[in-house]
């Protein structure tokens, strides 16, 4: 059967596949879930790509499932190291050379993040839970959406200095 490599989005973890995982492992699939190194100042969407190739390690039957921000370095991943399916779950796409406006994804709107709190290591995080559990999680239950919030971990936002335009894709 097929490897799932769950990559997280932005401010989550690994836990964030905690729930798909078993229903994989049970039907059958090796599912293994990673944890970006997202509050290191000095990672880059490669950096993040490298974890994403050392999950996929020597397997050839593999779907990559990116959430997110995890879109990008998905995709990098995927160019270096071919899978078979490539997911996104409301995913960031990388920009492509050639294509409008460079593969720029939609701007979301400011005021949704407008309750992150910047943090003097050039991290952020959610300051507001409300703000957090709308822009994150507004269909699932209060319990799930106060579960995740407990877990959210800081956002390096360094990472988009070095957003690469992908030659292909």
């Amino acid at each position: 059967m097929a490897r799932y490599v769950l990559v997280h989005g932005a401010w989550h973890g690994s836990w964030a596949w905690e729930r798909l995982s078993p229903l994989l492992v049970d039907a059958g699939h090796d599912a293994v879930a990673v944890d970006l190194p997202i509050g290191d100042p000095s990672a880059t969407f490669d950096t993040y790509a490298d974890v994403i190739v050392d999950a996929i390690g020597d397997h050839d039957d593999v779907v990559l499932v990116a959430h997110s921000l995890a879109g990008i370095s998905s995709t990098i991943a995927a160019l270096r190291r071919p899978v078979t399916a490539l997911v996104y779950v409301c995913g960031v796409l990388p920009k492509v050379a050639g294509m409008p406006h460079d593969g720029e994804p939609a701007q979301a709107d400011d005021a949704v993040f407008a309750a992150l709190r910047q943090n003097d290591d050039g991290s952020n995080e959610w300051g507001d839970d409300a703000a957090a559990i709308a822009a994150l999680y507004p269909d699932c239950s209060a319990e799930d959406a106060a579960q995740a919030l407990r877990r959210l971990r800081p956002q390096q936002t360094a990472i988009w200095r070095n957003n690469p335009v992908l030659p292909s894709w």
